[in-house]
Order: structure tokens, then sequence, then C-alpha cells
């Protein structure tokens, strides 16, 4: 999965929270993110923290990790751009 990650936070931040209602309460100022579907964007709800690959694990996935990636070639380019990948056990 690609979220929006901080590779120099344990805790994952969470910005927003949606209700059972439907609404939804920020927690911190307003975040858009780019979406292709979307012209408005879409609202940033965390920023995941190293504590995501102990959840992955917890909800039963195996070899969770975060890869870091920048190639020229395949057009990956800008700042340090993270995957995180695990397997379903």
């Amino acid at each position: 999965m690609t979220v929006p990650f901080t590779l120099d936070n344990y805790e994952t931040t969470v910005r927003a929270v949606m209700h059972s209602d439907g609404s939804i309460e920020h927690l911190m100022p307003i975040e858009l993110h780019g979406d292709p579907t979307d012209p408005n964007g879409s609202l940033c709800f965390r920023h995941f923290g190293w504590d995501t690959l102990e959840r992955l694990n917890a909800a039963g996935f195996t070899a969770a990790e975060v890869c870091v990636y920048h190639d020229r070639e395949l057009g990956y380019l800008g700042g340090l751009q993270m995957l995180i990948s695990a397997v379903k056990a």
C-alpha cells in the first residue's frame, strides 16, 4: 500500500476521524492530497508511522516492511517515496 508515511515517527498521527453518523472531526488543520478522480482532492486522515508494521502483524499479516525507493528510469522522482508491503498469512 502507499499511504502518507512519516519515517521519523513511530506512532501514526491521526489528523481526522469519521464518526458513525458520517460526520468528520478534524483534529489537525485540514490536509488535502491529490486525487485523479476528484479535483477537490482527498482528505488525509492519517500520517502512518512505524507502528503500522505492528498493526499489520496483529491483523494477521507477515513480512510487513517499508520500502523506500527512487528510480529515474521508472519515473519515481522527487522526494522519498515509501511502499508498505505485507503478506496475508
